[in-house]
């Protein structure tokens, strides 16, 4: 990328974003969205059924908070077509990108979504790894503190999309009930992969702790097993000095194994055990 182009992107980037930003607070988009079960109406008996389960599982994670989650999902949708069509005129206006028919177009919000897609435009603007401020400001005034997931957002507009969907039907609008039912398609989808990920990165992690985990246990009980056979060694050292000076004074090696739990911290089986690998060592002539 060349220096005036270069330039001309920097520039373009961030005032697209304070532009869209400027254009949503004065479109005064509702706060607070409250989609319910008879919204889906119209759009068959599997759809029906997978917006009602996406909306229980939604409901479930945010309770009071869901038409506020949905509320700035739409707002996301929004934002994140006035920030790609104007990114796109600011490219124009500044001679670095061409102008005719279908760059005018993409240049619109409108235009834009419907040409790559409401549900694209709206992952590609919260795929970002560092929130923008500008995103962040679209949180003012909603009970969320901190960013929400993906694809969270993603099922709250693919919701309301298939609400509009169902709308569209009942008004007999077959093209907007087929675009809006394609858009919800889209963002589930998106969401679902973005699910997956995430999953993927978790297991990974939780991968990663359990080896961990064991490693360190491992070296534990190395350790601790180390430990003792030190302190067996010892101790064994201790009771075969001991057995040089008064094996002689027990008639049996039950009474000396007896003699010797008296003296160490082991088992009467370990004493005699032992007992009887000193007699072997020394019958062998073996210190």
């Amino acid at each position: 990328m060349n220096k005036k182009r270069l330039k001309a992107h920097q520039q373009a980037d961030i005032h697209s974003r304070t532009n869209a930003l400027k254009s949503i607070n004065e479109m005064n988009l509702p706060y607070v969205i409250t989609i319910s079960d008879d919204l889906f109406t119209g759009l068959g008996l599997k759809a029906h059924r997978y917006a009602q389960g996406e909306l229980k599982s939604l409901s479930e994670a945010y309770g009071k908070n869901l038409p506020w989650l949905i509320g700035l999902a739409v707002r996301h949708s929004w934002f994140a077509l006035y920030v790609s069509a104007g990114y796109i005129r600011l490219m124009m206006e500044s001679g670095t990108m061409g102008d005719n028919a279908h760059m005018q177009k993409l240049a619109t919000p409108h235009g834009y979504g419907e040409i790559e897609g409401i549900a694209w435009a709206l992952y590609n603007h919260l795929s970002d790894v560092e929130e923008s401020p500008e995103q962040s400001a679209l949180r003012v005034g909603t009970p969320f503190q901190a960013r929400l997931p993906l694809e969270d957002l993603l099922i709250g507009v693919g919701i309301y999309w298939f609400s509009k969907a169902a709308k569209s039907h009942t008004d007999g609008n077959m093209e907007g009930t087929l675009d809006w039912f394609q858009e919800a398609h889209e963002a589930f989808s998106l969401a679902n992969g973005e699910r997956m990920w995430r999953e993927a990165e978790r297991s990974v992690r939780e991968s990663e702790r359990l080896d961990a985990e064991r490693t360190v246990r491992t070296a534990v009980a190395k350790n601790a097993a180390q430990g003792r056979h030190r302190e067996n060694h010892s101790m064994k050292a201790d009771v075969f000095k001991w057995l040089d000076a008064n094996r002689v004074n027990f008639k049996s090696m039950d009474a000396v194994a007896t003699a010797i739990i008296k003296q160490q911290p082991i088992v009467f089986r370990t004493a005699r055990d032992w007992v009887g690998e000193w007699e072997k060592k020394r019958s062998a002539g073996r210190p």
